[in-house]
C-alpha cells in the first residue's frame, strides 16, 4: 500500500524516525508507561537526513510552508526520560519530510501504585467472611509501614513492604478460624476491626502523614455490580489503572466467594463495542428533520445479544441511558441525542 501510495505522490519517500528502547538495537516502542530514567533512542532508517523533534505538542515541521518549526530541536543523542512527554519527530531529507512519529511517554508512577483490588463487603453468612484486596501494581517495591485505613481499623506494621505484584489480604476480625474453613489456603495479612458497610460506603487507604493514597466508594446499586450484594460474590477491579470510583470499573468475581490472594482477572471480551460516534453532527447525518448526536454501537459476534438494561453514559451517572426490556443487538445500533433508531 505505502509503495503506491508513493508512486501516487500521497505519502512521502522519507520514513519517519523510530523510537527504539535503549539502543539503536532496541525494541521499536510506542505510547506506554516507563521508568524514570528511560533512554529514548531515535533512530533515522534512511541513508541521510536530519531527526527534529519537539516535547511540547508542536509539530517539528510548519503547515504548508515545509519550514522547520521554532519549536523543533536537532536529534544528535539519547533522551533520558524523566518526567512524562509527548514526543512528535520527522526526518527531513533533501527538503523532503517524512512522516510524522507521535508517542506519549508517562513517567513513573502518579502517587504510590498502591491499589484496592477486591471487596467482599456483603458475604454469605455475615462479617466474618468479609475480605479487602490490596495490590503494589508498581514496578519496585513499596514501603507501608504505618499506613491506614479509613472506613475499617487497620494500620499496618513497621517494615511492611509489599513488592511489585504482591497481593496482601486483610480480613474481618469477626471470626479468622471460620475465615480460614471458608478460604482454606488463602494466606491473611492481618485481621481489621469494624464491619463493611453493606449498603455501600468509602473505603481509603493514608498514608503515614495522613494523606490519601487510594480511595473506593463502592455502592450497592447506582451501576455497581448485583451479584457482589449478599450472593455469594465479591467486588473486583478490572483496571487497576483506571478510575476506583467507577462502577464499570469493577465486575464480580468470576468465582464464588471470590479469589482472595489473586491478581484481579480481566472480563471476556464484550461481543458489544462502540463503534462510532457524531460527536458534532451539523448536516452530515439527517434523522426526521434534525441532525442529533450519535453514537453507534456494534455486535461483533455471530448470533444476537440481548442487551436489555444494560446502560450507556458520558458523565458519573452510570444509568444514563438505559436500554429498554426486550433490546436485541443483531448488528448494529445508532443511539441519537434525541432519538434512537438501528438498521
Amino acid at each position: 500500500m505505502l509503495s503506491q501510495l508513493r508512486s501516487a505522490g500521497l505519502y512521502p519517500t522519507i520514513d519517519a524516525p523510530e523510537f527504539r528502547e535503549g539502543s539503536l538495537t532496541g525494541n521499536i516502542i510506542g505510547s506506554g508507561r516507563v521508568p524514570v530514567g528511560f533512554t529514548l533512542v531515535m533512530r533515522n532508517p534512511n541513508v541521510s537526513g536530519t531527526i527534529y523533534y519537539t516535547t511540547n505538542g508542536a509539530d517539528p515541521r510548519v503547515y504548508y510552508s515545509g519550514l522547520v518549526s521554532t519549536n523543533a530541536l536537532v536529534y544528535t543523542q539519547p533522551l533520558v526520560l524523566t518526567r512524562t512527554l509527548t514526543i512528535k519527530a520527522r526526518v527531513l531529507s533533501g527538503g523532503t519530510w517524512s512522516a510524522l512519529n507521535e508517542a506519549t511517554f508517562t513517567v513513573g508512577e502518579i502517587g504510590l501504585p498502591l491499589r484496592i483490588t477486591e471487596i467482599m463487603y456483603n458475604p454469605p453468612g455475615g462479617n466474618a467472611y468479609e475480605f479487602i484486596e490490596i495490590q503494589n501494581v508498581g514496578s519496585a517495591p513499596l514501603d507501608i509501614g504505618g499506613f491506614s485505613f479509613q472506613g475499617i481499623g487497620f494500620v499496618f506494621p513497621a517494615g511492611t513492604v509489599i513488592v511489585p505484584g504482591q497481593v496482601l489480604v486483610l480480613a474481618n476480625n469477626a471470626n479468622p478460624a471460620e475465615f480460614a474453613m471458608r478460604y482454606p489456603g488463602v494466606r491473611v495479612f492481618g485481621y481489621y476491626t469494624g464491619n463493611l458497610n453493606n449498603g455501600g460506603e468509602r473505603i481509603a487507604i493514608l498514608d503515614r502523614a495522613g494523606h490519601v493514597v487510594i480511595a473506593v466508594h463502592y455502592d450497592d446499586e447506582n451501576g455497581w455490580p448485583l451479584a457482589a450484594d449478599g450472593s455469594e460474590y465479591s467486588l473486583e477491579i478490572i483496571d487497576p489503572w483506571g478510575d476506583p470510583n467507577a462502577p464499570a470499573n469493577w465486575q464480580t468475581s468470576p468465582v464464588l466467594y471470590g479469589r482472595p490472594g489473586l491478581a484481579p482477572s480481566p472480563p471476556a471480551a464484550s461481543p458489544v463495542v462502540i463503534n462510532e460516534l457524531m460527536a458534532d453532527n451539523k448536516t452530515a447525518v439527517e434523522n426526521e428533520g434534525t441532525y442529533p448526536d450519535w453514537i453507534e454501537l456494534y455486535n461483533r459476534s455471530s448470533g444476537p445479544v440481548d442487551i436489555s438494561n444494560w446502560s450507556l453514559t458520558d458523565s458519573s451517572e452510570p444509568r444514563k441511558f438505559v436500554f429498554p426490556v426486550g433490546t436485541v443487538d443483531s448488528f448494529r445500533w445508532i443511539l441519537g441525542s434525541l432519538v434512537r433508531y438501528s438498521y
